[in-house]
């Protein structure tokens, strides 16, 4: 019976350290957690996790998993978003992304609920928004 609080103990260890590293939060961001989804899209802005391991720098998944974290509500990846939309090359290949990631990993985890911010739908309409406050840079033809 003693062992029971010392094996709660370990597994709760375990749990936590699986957390601190770049595969731990990006599993914790697959899972839906507003706050891993922010992590991992400063992870690859800034091209480096935050102990330090080099993470390929990609503003296009800094700027989908940011803007999950947006939908979920979390404040910070807002500003996050808004200060990526500038930055983007692609719109289009960024908004793909973004709705591919959505599917995976934005959708309520209760089948039931019925809630319009849930759908992908509503996703798409927040995301023509933001391209229409933030217009597409045009380039010249070649």
């Amino acid at each position: 019976m003693k062992m029971l609080p010392a094996l709660f103990l370990a597994m709760f260890a375990i749990n936590s350290l699986a957390q601190t590293n770049f595969e731990g939060m990006l599993e914790a961001a697959k899972r839906g957690d507003a706050g891993a989804r922010l992590l991992i899209a400063y992870t690859y802005y800034f091209g480096e996790y935050r102990d330090g391991t080099p993470i390929e720098k990609d503003l296009n998944k800094a700027y989908t998993w940011a803007s999950l974290a947006n939908f979920q509500g979390n404040a910070d990846a807002k500003k996050l978003v808004n200060g990526l939309i500038p930055q983007l090359q692609n719109r289009d290949q960024v908004n793909t992304l973004a709705g591919e990631y959505f599917k995976l990993y934005g959708a309520a985890k209760n089948s039931e609920s019925k809630s319009v911010k849930h759908s992908f739908f509503y996703f798409i309409q927040v995301m023509s928004f933001a391209a229409e406050e933030y217009p597409t840079k045009r380039r010249p033809a070649s």
